[in-house]
């Protein structure tokens, strides 16, 4: 089986399964992305989120993290929004120390609290992870650009806390 990769879209791979027969692997979301949208002519490429570096640029986006500010850039859209921790509980927050893994990165904002950052073919989930027991803090996020945010299944535009 080999995939025909002149087939290939956004959401499929189609295989020359031998025999004159053929293969179709469909999925809901994107698994290829291309860098120039408007180029007609680009191939699709598959998606890889491993971090080089600070960035994923092998998707349909490109993401960035420097300190404290998340940079999402579409690819399809070419728009860009930014995403920076401003404060947690109520105090400014000094640059973020990242550690990066494959689709995931997270960073010690407190010796009890973490900020993790997940990132999926379509998009990011940013949330807070507890490394022991305390109570729930309070973490404000400035927001720039035209990223769609959700907070608890709602829309929201503007600063986010989470």
């Amino acid at each position: 089986m080999q995939e025909i990769t002149r087939r290939r879209t956004e959401t499929s791979k189609a295989y020359d399964l031998g025999g004159r027969r053929r293969g179709l692997d469909c999925h809901i979301g994107a698994i290829h992305y291309k860098d120039n949208y408007a180029d007609p002519k680009e191939q699709w490429k598959d998606i890889d989120l491993t971090w080089k570096g600070n960035r994923i640029m092998k998707a349909p986006f490109e993401l960035t993290v420097e300190g404290s500010k998340i940079t999402f850039r579409d690819k399809k859209t070419n728009k860009v929004s930014v995403l920076e921790v401003a404060e947690v509980e109520g105090k400014v927050v000094p640059a973020l120390n990242w550690v990066f893994s494959k689709g995931k990165a997270s960073s010690h904002i407190t010796d009890k609290v973490e900020l993790c950052l997940e990132v999926g073919r379509g998009g990011i989930k940013l949330h807070r992870g507890y490394l022991a027991k305390c109570l729930p803090v309070s973490i404000k996020i400035k927001q720039s650009g035209e990223l769609t945010t959700l907070s608890y299944g709602k829309q929201v535009t503007g600063d986010v806390s989470i």
